[in-house]
Protein backbone atom coordinates (compact mmCIF):
# COMPACT_ATOMS: atom_id res chain seq x y z
CA UNK A 1 0.00 0.00 0.00
CA UNK A 2 1.43 3.37 -1.01
CA UNK A 3 2.44 5.54 1.92
CA UNK A 4 0.26 8.61 2.19
CA UNK A 5 1.99 11.63 0.63
CA UNK A 6 1.75 13.49 3.92
CA UNK A 7 3.73 10.88 5.87
CA UNK A 8 7.42 10.82 6.66
CA UNK A 9 8.92 7.41 7.36
CA UNK A 10 11.82 8.63 9.42
CA UNK A 11 12.24 12.03 11.01
CA UNK A 12 9.98 14.98 10.23
CA UNK A 13 6.47 15.61 11.45
CA UNK A 14 3.54 13.48 10.44
CA UNK A 15 1.06 15.41 8.37
CA UNK A 16 3.68 17.41 6.51
CA UNK A 17 3.08 17.43 2.78
CA UNK A 18 5.95 16.52 0.42
CA UNK A 19 6.15 20.18 -0.58
CA UNK A 20 6.34 21.26 3.07
CA UNK A 21 9.06 18.70 3.75
CA UNK A 22 11.09 19.87 0.79
CA UNK A 23 10.81 23.49 1.85
CA UNK A 24 12.35 22.83 5.28
CA UNK A 25 15.88 23.76 4.32
CA UNK A 26 18.87 23.36 6.56
CA UNK A 27 20.30 26.69 7.70
CA UNK A 28 23.71 26.21 6.06
CA UNK A 29 21.99 25.21 2.82
CA UNK A 30 20.03 28.46 2.78
CA UNK A 31 23.18 30.42 3.54
CA UNK A 32 24.96 28.81 0.59
CA UNK A 33 22.26 29.95 -1.82
CA UNK A 34 21.82 33.41 -0.35
CA UNK A 35 25.55 34.11 -0.11
CA UNK A 36 27.46 32.19 -2.80
CA UNK A 37 30.88 33.45 -1.73
CA UNK A 38 34.07 31.49 -2.19
CA UNK A 39 33.99 30.61 1.51
CA UNK A 40 30.36 29.49 1.39
CA UNK A 41 30.68 27.24 -1.64
CA UNK A 42 34.22 26.04 -1.09
CA UNK A 43 33.87 23.81 1.97
CA UNK A 44 30.28 23.39 3.13
CA UNK A 45 29.45 21.01 5.95
CA UNK A 46 28.33 17.45 5.25
CA UNK A 47 24.59 17.31 4.65
CA UNK A 48 22.35 15.86 7.32
CA UNK A 49 20.80 12.49 6.49
CA UNK A 50 18.56 11.71 9.44
CA UNK A 51 15.35 13.00 7.79
CA UNK A 52 14.30 11.33 4.60
CA UNK A 53 11.96 12.25 1.77
CA UNK A 54 10.52 9.27 -0.08
CA UNK A 55 9.08 5.85 0.62
CA UNK A 56 10.25 2.35 1.42
CA UNK A 57 10.39 -0.33 4.06
CA UNK A 58 14.17 -0.50 4.18
CA UNK A 59 16.40 1.85 6.12
CA UNK A 60 16.37 5.19 4.40
CA UNK A 61 19.62 6.62 5.71
CA UNK A 62 22.64 6.28 3.43
CA UNK A 63 26.18 6.02 4.68
CA UNK A 64 28.90 7.53 2.52
CA UNK A 65 30.57 4.92 0.30
CA UNK A 66 34.15 4.38 1.56
CA UNK A 67 36.89 5.39 -0.87
CA UNK A 68 34.30 6.07 -3.60
CA UNK A 69 35.94 9.25 -4.78
CA UNK A 70 39.46 7.93 -5.07
CA UNK A 71 41.60 11.00 -5.60
CA UNK A 72 38.59 13.33 -5.73
CA UNK A 73 38.48 15.63 -2.71
CA UNK A 74 35.19 15.32 -0.82
CA UNK A 75 35.27 18.98 0.14
CA UNK A 76 35.70 19.88 -3.52
CA UNK A 77 32.60 17.89 -4.53
CA UNK A 78 30.49 19.26 -1.68
CA UNK A 79 31.69 22.74 -2.60
CA UNK A 80 30.79 22.12 -6.24
CA UNK A 81 27.30 21.13 -5.15
CA UNK A 82 26.92 24.32 -3.14
CA UNK A 83 28.20 26.31 -6.09
CA UNK A 84 25.72 24.62 -8.46
CA UNK A 85 22.90 25.37 -6.03
CA UNK A 86 23.85 29.04 -5.99
CA UNK A 87 23.72 28.98 -9.81
CA UNK A 88 20.25 27.46 -10.02
CA UNK A 89 19.05 30.06 -7.50
CA UNK A 90 20.37 32.82 -9.76
CA UNK A 91 18.77 31.08 -12.74
CA UNK A 92 15.47 31.19 -10.89
CA UNK A 93 15.73 34.95 -10.57
CA UNK A 94 16.07 35.26 -14.34
CA UNK A 95 13.18 32.85 -14.95
CA UNK A 96 10.87 34.83 -12.68
CA UNK A 97 12.02 38.16 -14.09
CA UNK A 98 11.46 37.15 -17.72
CA UNK A 99 8.33 35.04 -17.31
CA UNK A 100 5.64 36.15 -19.74
CA UNK A 101 7.78 38.71 -21.51
CA UNK A 102 10.40 36.88 -23.55
CA UNK A 103 10.46 36.35 -27.29
CA UNK A 104 10.05 32.81 -28.62
CA UNK A 105 12.28 31.55 -31.43
CA UNK A 106 12.89 28.23 -33.18
CA UNK A 107 16.16 26.32 -33.38
CA UNK A 108 17.34 24.41 -36.44
CA UNK A 109 15.60 21.26 -35.12
CA UNK A 110 12.34 23.21 -34.66
CA UNK A 111 12.56 23.07 -30.87
CA UNK A 112 11.62 26.18 -28.94
CA UNK A 113 14.11 28.62 -27.42
CA UNK A 114 13.70 31.94 -25.62
CA UNK A 115 16.02 34.74 -24.64
CA UNK A 116 15.70 33.48 -21.06
CA UNK A 117 17.29 30.15 -22.09
CA UNK A 118 20.27 31.96 -23.55
CA UNK A 119 20.56 34.41 -20.67
CA UNK A 120 20.50 31.66 -18.01
CA UNK A 121 23.07 29.58 -19.88
CA UNK A 122 25.36 32.59 -20.31
CA UNK A 123 25.06 33.41 -16.61
CA UNK A 124 25.93 29.86 -15.56
CA UNK A 125 28.70 29.47 -18.10
CA UNK A 126 30.31 32.75 -17.07
CA UNK A 127 30.19 31.90 -13.36
CA UNK A 128 31.76 28.49 -13.98
CA UNK A 129 34.51 30.02 -16.14
CA UNK A 130 35.31 32.49 -13.35
CA UNK A 131 35.37 29.93 -10.55
CA UNK A 132 36.73 26.89 -12.43
CA UNK A 133 38.67 28.20 -15.44
CA UNK A 134 40.18 24.77 -16.10
CA UNK A 135 36.77 23.04 -16.38
CA UNK A 136 34.91 22.41 -19.64
CA UNK A 137 31.29 23.34 -20.30
CA UNK A 138 28.50 21.81 -22.40
CA UNK A 139 25.13 23.57 -22.52
CA UNK A 140 21.97 23.03 -24.52
CA UNK A 141 22.13 26.37 -26.29
CA UNK A 142 25.73 25.74 -27.38
CA UNK A 143 24.32 23.21 -29.83
CA UNK A 144 21.50 25.47 -31.07
CA UNK A 145 19.71 22.42 -32.43
CA UNK A 146 22.62 21.29 -34.65
CA UNK A 147 23.28 17.58 -34.33
CA UNK A 148 26.80 16.41 -35.04
CA UNK A 149 28.60 19.22 -33.19
CA UNK A 150 31.30 17.69 -31.00
CA UNK A 151 32.73 19.81 -28.19
CA UNK A 152 36.49 19.84 -27.80
CA UNK A 153 36.86 18.65 -24.22
CA UNK A 154 40.24 17.85 -22.75
CA UNK A 155 39.54 18.95 -19.17
CA UNK A 156 39.21 16.48 -16.31
CA UNK A 157 35.88 17.99 -15.32
CA UNK A 158 32.99 19.14 -17.49
CA UNK A 159 29.79 20.95 -16.48
CA UNK A 160 26.67 19.86 -18.39
CA UNK A 161 23.79 22.33 -18.21
CA UNK A 162 20.19 22.59 -19.32
CA UNK A 163 19.42 26.24 -18.55
CA UNK A 164 15.63 25.88 -18.82
CA UNK A 165 14.20 22.38 -19.03
CA UNK A 166 10.57 22.92 -19.91
CA UNK A 167 10.99 25.83 -22.31
CA UNK A 168 7.54 25.24 -23.77
CA UNK A 169 6.07 25.36 -20.25
CA UNK A 170 7.98 28.57 -19.59
CA UNK A 171 6.81 30.18 -22.82
CA UNK A 172 3.19 29.38 -21.94
CA UNK A 173 3.62 30.33 -18.27
CA UNK A 174 2.87 26.77 -17.24
CA UNK A 175 4.49 26.42 -13.79
CA UNK A 176 6.78 23.42 -14.26
CA UNK A 177 10.19 24.80 -15.24
CA UNK A 178 13.58 23.48 -14.17
CA UNK A 179 17.30 24.11 -14.43
CA UNK A 180 19.62 21.10 -14.46
CA UNK A 181 23.36 21.16 -13.73
CA UNK A 182 25.73 18.19 -13.64
CA UNK A 183 29.45 18.09 -13.01
CA UNK A 184 31.03 15.23 -14.93
CA UNK A 185 34.37 13.55 -14.42
CA UNK A 186 34.90 11.60 -17.61
CA UNK A 187 31.72 9.62 -18.18
CA UNK A 188 30.56 9.80 -14.56
CA UNK A 189 28.38 12.54 -13.06
CA UNK A 190 29.83 13.38 -9.65
CA UNK A 191 27.53 16.29 -8.77
CA UNK A 192 23.94 16.78 -9.88
CA UNK A 193 21.49 19.58 -9.09
CA UNK A 194 17.96 20.06 -10.43
CA UNK A 195 15.62 22.81 -9.27
CA UNK A 196 11.94 23.45 -9.93
CA UNK A 197 11.65 27.21 -10.12
CA UNK A 198 7.99 27.66 -9.18
CA UNK A 199 8.43 26.13 -5.72
CA UNK A 200 12.17 26.66 -5.40
CA UNK A 201 12.64 22.97 -4.55
CA UNK A 202 16.23 21.81 -5.05
CA UNK A 203 17.16 18.18 -5.68
CA UNK A 204 20.87 17.44 -5.40
CA UNK A 205 23.41 14.65 -5.13
CA UNK A 206 27.13 14.05 -4.76
CA UNK A 207 28.51 10.71 -5.95
CA UNK A 208 28.75 8.32 -3.03
CA UNK A 209 27.05 10.73 -0.62
CA UNK A 210 23.35 10.14 -1.29
CA UNK A 211 20.64 12.35 -2.78
CA UNK A 212 18.78 15.21 -1.11
CA UNK A 213 15.67 17.32 -1.49
CA UNK A 214 16.39 20.72 0.00
CA UNK A 215 18.98 19.24 2.34
CA UNK A 216 16.94 16.24 3.47
CA UNK A 217 17.91 12.77 2.31
CA UNK A 218 15.59 11.27 -0.30
CA UNK A 219 15.06 7.74 -1.54
CA UNK A 220 13.12 6.11 -4.34
CA UNK A 221 9.75 4.53 -3.59
CA UNK A 222 10.08 0.89 -2.55
CA UNK A 223 6.51 -0.32 -3.11
CA UNK A 224 5.65 -3.20 -5.41
CA UNK A 225 4.12 -2.53 -8.80
CA UNK A 226 0.34 -2.06 -8.79
CA UNK A 227 -2.39 -0.13 -10.55
CA UNK A 228 -1.35 2.85 -8.38
CA UNK A 229 2.21 2.87 -9.76
CA UNK A 230 3.06 6.31 -11.17
CA UNK A 231 5.04 6.43 -14.41
CA UNK A 232 6.31 9.66 -15.97
CA UNK A 233 6.06 9.47 -19.76
CA UNK A 234 7.29 11.72 -22.59
CA UNK A 235 4.98 14.09 -24.40
CA UNK A 236 5.74 12.57 -27.82
CA UNK A 237 5.46 15.91 -29.56
CA UNK A 238 7.22 14.76 -32.74
CA UNK A 239 5.44 11.46 -33.26
CA UNK A 240 2.14 9.70 -32.47
CA UNK A 241 1.43 8.31 -29.02
CA UNK A 242 3.78 5.39 -28.46
CA UNK A 243 2.38 1.85 -28.26
CA UNK A 244 3.87 1.42 -24.78
CA UNK A 245 1.93 4.43 -23.50
CA UNK A 246 -1.29 3.02 -24.91
CA UNK A 247 -0.39 -0.28 -23.24
CA UNK A 248 0.28 1.33 -19.86
CA UNK A 249 -2.57 3.85 -19.78
CA UNK A 250 -5.10 1.35 -18.38
CA UNK A 251 -2.61 -0.43 -16.13
CA UNK A 252 -0.77 2.36 -14.30
CA UNK A 253 -1.08 6.06 -13.49
CA UNK A 254 0.72 8.12 -16.14
CA UNK A 255 2.09 11.62 -15.66
CA UNK A 256 3.87 14.20 -17.82
CA UNK A 257 5.00 17.59 -16.52
CA UNK A 258 6.98 18.67 -19.59
CA UNK A 259 10.44 18.38 -18.06
CA UNK A 260 12.68 15.31 -18.26
CA UNK A 261 14.90 16.62 -15.47
CA UNK A 262 11.90 16.92 -13.15
CA UNK A 263 10.60 13.48 -14.09
CA UNK A 264 13.95 12.01 -13.02
CA UNK A 265 14.10 14.10 -9.84
CA UNK A 266 10.61 12.92 -8.91
CA UNK A 267 11.69 9.29 -9.33
CA UNK A 268 14.63 9.96 -7.00
CA UNK A 269 12.33 11.59 -4.44
CA UNK A 270 9.83 8.72 -4.50
CA UNK A 271 7.04 10.92 -5.90
CA UNK A 272 7.05 8.93 -9.16
CA UNK A 273 7.93 5.25 -9.46
CA UNK A 274 9.45 5.25 -12.94
CA UNK A 275 10.14 7.44 -15.97
CA UNK A 276 11.31 6.97 -19.50
CA UNK A 277 12.16 9.21 -22.43
CA UNK A 278 13.47 8.87 -25.95
CA UNK A 279 13.95 12.39 -27.39
CA UNK A 280 16.37 13.39 -24.66
CA UNK A 281 19.82 14.91 -24.71
CA UNK A 282 22.83 14.68 -22.44
CA UNK A 283 21.89 17.88 -20.59
CA UNK A 284 18.39 16.52 -19.92
CA UNK A 285 19.57 13.38 -18.10
CA UNK A 286 23.09 13.87 -16.68
CA UNK A 287 22.07 15.35 -13.31
CA UNK A 288 18.95 13.21 -13.00
CA UNK A 289 20.87 9.98 -13.55
CA UNK A 290 23.05 10.75 -10.54
CA UNK A 291 20.04 11.72 -8.41
CA UNK A 292 18.39 8.38 -9.13
CA UNK A 293 21.53 6.34 -8.58
CA UNK A 294 22.25 8.03 -5.26
CA UNK A 295 18.61 7.66 -4.17
CA UNK A 296 18.76 3.89 -4.69
CA UNK A 297 17.12 3.65 -8.12
CA UNK A 298 18.26 2.34 -11.49
CA UNK A 299 18.80 4.35 -14.67
CA UNK A 300 19.74 2.68 -17.96
CA UNK A 301 19.08 2.67 -21.67
CA UNK A 302 15.72 1.35 -22.82
CA UNK A 303 17.04 -2.20 -22.89
CA UNK A 304 17.43 -2.07 -19.12
CA UNK A 305 21.08 -3.13 -19.24
CA UNK A 306 23.16 -0.58 -21.12
CA UNK A 307 24.40 2.31 -18.98
CA UNK A 308 23.61 5.73 -20.38
CA UNK A 309 26.53 6.98 -22.55
CA UNK A 310 27.08 10.08 -20.44
CA UNK A 311 30.61 10.96 -21.55
CA UNK A 312 30.45 14.56 -22.84
CA UNK A 313 33.81 14.21 -24.63
CA UNK A 314 32.28 12.22 -27.48
CA UNK A 315 28.74 13.58 -27.37
CA UNK A 316 27.39 14.90 -30.67
CA UNK A 317 23.87 15.94 -29.69
CA UNK A 318 22.15 12.66 -30.52
CA UNK A 319 19.07 11.47 -28.63
CA UNK A 320 19.68 9.50 -25.45
CA UNK A 321 16.70 7.23 -24.66
CA UNK A 322 16.54 6.20 -21.00
CA UNK A 323 14.50 4.21 -18.49
CA UNK A 324 14.69 4.78 -14.74
CA UNK A 325 12.74 3.31 -11.85
CA UNK A 326 12.85 2.09 -8.30
CA UNK A 327 14.17 -1.46 -7.96
CA UNK A 328 10.69 -2.55 -6.84
CA UNK A 329 9.13 -1.87 -10.25
CA UNK A 330 12.12 -1.80 -12.61
CA UNK A 331 11.99 -5.35 -13.95
CA UNK A 332 8.21 -5.52 -14.28
CA UNK A 333 7.99 -2.29 -16.28
CA UNK A 334 11.07 -3.15 -18.30
CA UNK A 335 9.49 -6.41 -19.42
CA UNK A 336 6.79 -4.51 -21.28
CA UNK A 337 9.01 -1.61 -22.33
CA UNK A 338 11.62 -3.89 -23.95
CA UNK A 339 9.17 -6.50 -25.24
CA UNK A 340 9.85 -8.06 -28.69
CA UNK A 341 8.88 -5.64 -31.41
CA UNK A 342 9.99 -2.63 -29.43
CA UNK A 343 6.67 -1.42 -27.98
CA UNK A 344 8.18 1.93 -27.06
CA UNK A 345 8.64 2.64 -30.76
CA UNK A 346 5.92 4.09 -32.99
Amino acid sequence: MRTAPGRVRKGGAEGDSREDRCKKRLPHHQQQIDSPTAEAVGHPKRWATQDTVGHGERSLSREPTPDYHGDMDENFLQGARGFAESLVARAGEVVREMSGRTRIERKADDSMVTEADRRVEALIRGAIADRFPDHAFVGEEMYAGRRGTRPMIEAEYCWVVDPIDGTRNFAHRFPMVATSIALMRGDRPVVGVVTEHTTGTVYSAVAGEGAHCDGRAMRVNNEAISRDTLVAVPSGRHQPILPIIRDWVDRYVLRNVGSTALHMAYVAAGAVDAAFGYECKLWDVAAGALLIDEAGGRCTGLDGRTPLPLDPRGYDGRDMPFFCASPAVFEALLASLAAPGGKWKS
